[in-house]
């Protein structure tokens, strides 16, 4: 049976806190982009999809097993809104075994006096452990037990991130001007001793007192200026540490600019500056999509997109039928709101219909 995890049912939401719905929950292993497998009940026989896809409230039920965790979370449009890197889930990481003269694993053995023996924590090996028995500890080797007792003890901090106020996928030309950017840190082992946030490589804020440290919680950093393209602010957190240093964890959130999709129904042979007056989609995928489109009597459809993503291999009708034959395809420059000159797809269905709505699938 897997052991469930501390959240078991968790509800996510957007940036305007509406349910994340239809959002999607990545899982790896902490630190990597390898998967990790969950499960759908307690049994521990079904795995989850990696991504989980939320419920239409933002909801989702994961049991997992004991282990290190990074979670990405994306909306239903695969886009990330944030990251949460080395959460420690369950009861790993809470016991020793030892392996003396490389045999077999068992029960914290010790040696003859004196003599050195490895550790393993976790399928973590330690060498050079001197139990000491019957010998008096001096110093140097009673600090360095001791600081390899702590080390093998020590669970690293979490984070998670956020950027308020602002939708991450924006149309070119709809500048962000301000947010409000905040570190949740969760303290384990140790105190958390420093908070940084970043814009890209640039670093904005160093915090060493208050809000999170240095018991965990939540630091803030309002930040405003002007930005158009692809950016991403990140935090981070120290805590104090191993012995051989302090541990950094952080969390991002990047925000994508991307020129629209335009879809609708109109006359015909309407000119690309009218098409631009269509329904307008602020998305960053590239895949397939499903458009239902409600037309007048007399009209045609319109699908249009910027021509670098690729021309439609096939469209199909909501009877699965194949109509991209009934489409005529053109390329033309559309004016985006940043006052560049996009190159555009632009779709257009060849025959009147009558009045009502209409599904489609575009498909690359």
């Amino acid at each position: 049976m897997a052991d469930l995890a501390p959240f078991m049912k968790q509800q996510f939401f957007d940036d305007n806190g509406d349910p994340l719905s239809g959002g999607l929950i990545y899982v790896y292993n902490a630190g990597t982009t390898t998967p990790k497998d969950t499960f759908t009940d307690a049994s521990g026989d079904t795995n989850q999809t990696n991504p989980i896809v939320l419920d239409a409230a933002g909801r989702t039920e994961i049991w997992i097993t004991t282990g290190y965790y990074k979670f990405v979370v994306c909306d239903s449009e695969d886009v990330e809104l944030y990251t949460i890197d080395n959460v420690s889930l369950g009861a790993e990481g809470g016991g020793a075994t030892g392996v003396p003269d490389g045999g077999d694993t068992g029960a914290l053995l010790a040696k003859a006096s004196g003599t050195a023996q490895d550790l393993t924590w976790d399928q973590q090996a330690y060498s050079g452990y001197s139990s000491r028995f019957g010998e008096a500890f001096s110093s140097t080797n009673l600090t360095d037990t001791i600081n390899k007792i702590l080390d093998l003890s020590y669970v690293a901090p979490s984070i998670s991130f956020s950027a308020s106020g602002q939708s991450t996928t924006r149309e070119k030309g709809d500048a962000v001007t301000s947010s409000t950017l905040t570190a949740n840190v969760t303290k384990t082992t140790d105190d958390i001793s420093e908070v940084r946030f970043y814009q890209g490589a640039t670093l904005l804020d160093t915090q060493n007192s208050g809000g999170a440290i240095p018991s965990g919680g939540s630091n803030t950093y309002s930040w405003s200026g002007s930005f158009s393209d692809n950016t991403t602010f990140k935090a981070e957190a120290d805590d104090d540490g191993t012995s051989g240093g302090p541990t950094t964890v952080s969390a991002s959130r990047t925000f994508n600019f991307v020129y629209p999709y335009y879809v609708g129904a109109d006359s015909a042979s309407l000119a690309a500056a009218s098409v631009a007056g269509l329904t307008k989609r602020i998305i960053s995928s590239t895949s397939n999509r499903s458009e239902t489109i409600s037309a007048g009597a007399g009209e045609v459809f319109y699908f249009a997109y910027p021509a670098s993503y690729g021309a439609l291999t096939s469209i199909l009708d909501e009877n699965n039928f194949e109509t991209i034959g009934d489409w005529t395809l053109r390329t033309e420059n559309i004016t985006g709101l940043d006052a560049s000159a996009v190159s555009y797809r632009i779709y257009e269905f060849n025959n009147t219909v009558t009045a009502g709505s209409y599904t489609y699938t575009f498909k690359r």
